[in-house]
């Protein structure tokens, strides 16, 4: 019905953006680890910062942008004005979303390019037990609720990557 139609477009709008902030994950990745080898530490940190900067950018990017067109992309997936109303909400939490993102997911290539596995493990058990805690209230009952707490296990997210960067500062 109109709520598995919201659901696909909220998701369809949210995986466009996820797409470009993995990328920018994966240079870091990448990219850090290299910098690293080649040139040393200090190498490496400015490279990290300048993908934390420029996922970040990407990400307020792609949030402003996706704000922006929602008005012309919502009625592009669907001519029902039930599912479009129904879309509204989520689709602008969505695109908040990539805010958070941007420097998350740039951090999480930053620790995975320098093999902080365990790190990452527990980040992501943090982010599993903060979606499962939305999800169990009654807030996780409606898609818009599923959106918040995307949000919400994404902050909780970004503050565990943060708190790992502040360790691999001595990299």
């Amino acid at each position: 019905g109109v709520a598995g139609a919201a659901y696909g477009i909220t998701m369809q709008i949210y995986a466009v953006g996820i797409i470009m902030l993995v990328a920018m994950q994966n240079c870091a990745a990448a990219l850090v680890p290299s910098s690293l080898a080649k040139d040393g530490t200090n190498a490496a940190r400015q490279t990290a910062d300048r993908l934390l900067s420029w996922s970040s950018l990407a990400g307020m990017g792609l949030a402003m942008t996706q704000l922006v067109l929602l008005p012309f992309l919502v009625p592009a997936f669907s001519t029902l004005p039930e599912v479009q109303h129904a879309v509204r909400t989520p689709a602008l939490i969505a695109s908040l979303i990539h805010i958070v993102n941007g420097p998350t997911l740039a951090g999480e290539g930053v620790m995975i390019g320098l093999g902080c596995y365990k790190d990452l493990a527990l980040i992501t058990f943090g982010w599993i037990a903060a979606m499962v805690a939305c999800l169990s209230s009654p807030f996780g009952q409606r898609l818009d609720g599923i959106m918040w707490s995307i949000l919400f296990s994404s902050l909780f997210q970004q503050f565990g990557v943060e708190m790992g960067s502040f360790s691999l500062v001595v990299v």
